[in-house]
């Protein structure tokens, strides 16, 4: 299970200079979550050795290798080595994700690993972070409906691995010659925008469309139980996690710590997921003019035929991937 270190984050109160006040990490001793003299969230990490390397300073994020620390533990002060991960991100959207992604960090270094391991995993978090400081560019619905997809995949590893790296990429998922998108809608209806390439599939490719309703619920699930929900099945497989992180920070950017409490039915989306043949769906099908480009429409799939999974697993065995649970 992934760690929830929000709910393990001591509550401010006051320090002596340079004490962190903590929590050990259930399940991986030797790592702390905490605060430090200032109030601030940081994560302990402990290491086999204690190698020292350059520090690490970016906006929302400061890494102190091999740190000596005053360590307090229910009042008990003790004296440490530890590799501190300090939130440096004001407010708390920020904070809550900090936190988040540290518990993605947690399970790549495991268990008491070197301080190479630690520092691998840190440079690969400050490349997250570095994506914070973009504008959004996709909208929360939209990405939450691809996550819907991966949530409810047969195989969660391979479904991450065959998402886009960029939102300028024509299909959200591509498994060998299958290429799949996901368009989400907030008014239960199967409206959606496409580009006329989306439709203009290349020979030898099978297109499909996943349609999925996002209706926003104050009390449903948040993005963020979602993502936990969905490392919980990766659980032997953090690395994935982190590629799912890398992912979301590349679209989201700066929107991203805010987009983690959106609320949606959780529900309603698992339930409305349908499939649909891009071939077949309403569209702008005639050859463009060469001096045409960049054309945009948008189609009502009311009376779209819907594809059966079991019978789209047959025909393109690519879907398995994708393929939902229930």
């Amino acid at each position: 299970m992934v760690v929830d270190l929000a709910a393990l984050l001591p509550s401010r109160g006051a320090l002596a200079p340079e004490v962190f006040s903590v929590v050990p990490i259930p399940g991986y001793d030797g790592h702390y979550v905490g605060r430090d003299d200032q109030g601030r969230a940081c994560v302990l990490l402990g290491s086999t050795d204690k190698g020292t390397r350059a520090p690490v300073r970016l906006g929302g994020l400061d890494v102190q290798y091999a740190l000596t620390c005053v360590v307090s533990l229910d009042g008990v002060e003790t004296l440490d080595t530890l590799t501190v991960v300090t939130s440096t991100s004001a407010g708390e959207h920020g904070e809550r994700y900090f936190l988040h992604v540290l518990a993605t960090l947690i399970g790549i270094v495991g268990f008491k690993p070197t301080i190479a391991v630690v520092a691998e995993a840190v440079t690969q978090l400050a490349g997250i972070f570095q994506k914070l400081a973009v504008t959004s560019r996709e909208s929360v619905t939209g990405v939450i409906g691809e996550l819907v997809l991966i949530a409810s995949s047969s195989d969660p590893v391979a479904a991450i691995n065959g998402w886009r790296c960029d939102v300028d990429e024509r299909y959200d998922f591509v498994a060998g010659p299958l290429r799949l998108e996901v368009k989400s809608s907030m008014a239960r209806r199967r409206v959606h925008g496409f580009s006329y390439e989306q439709c203009d599939v290349p020979t030898g490719c099978r297109g499909v469309l996943a349609s999925v309703f996002i209706e926003k619920s104050a009390g449903g699930m948040t993005m963020e139980r979602l993502l936990a929900h969905i490392a919980n099945r990766l659980t032997h497989r953090p690395t994935a996690a982190f590629t799912l992180e890398q992912t979301l920070a590349s679209t989201l950017g700066s929107g991203l710590p805010e987009a983690l409490g959106f609320g949606f039915d959780y529900e309603l989306a698992v339930t409305s997921l349908a499939f649909f043949d891009l071939s077949d769906i309403p569209a702008i099908r005639d050859q463009l003019n060469p001096l045409i480009s960049q054309v945009r429409f948008t189609s009502d799939l009311g009376e779209a035929v819907t594809l059966n999974p079991e019978s789209l697993l047959a025909t393109c065995p690519d879907f398995a991937v994708f393929k939902p649970m229930h």
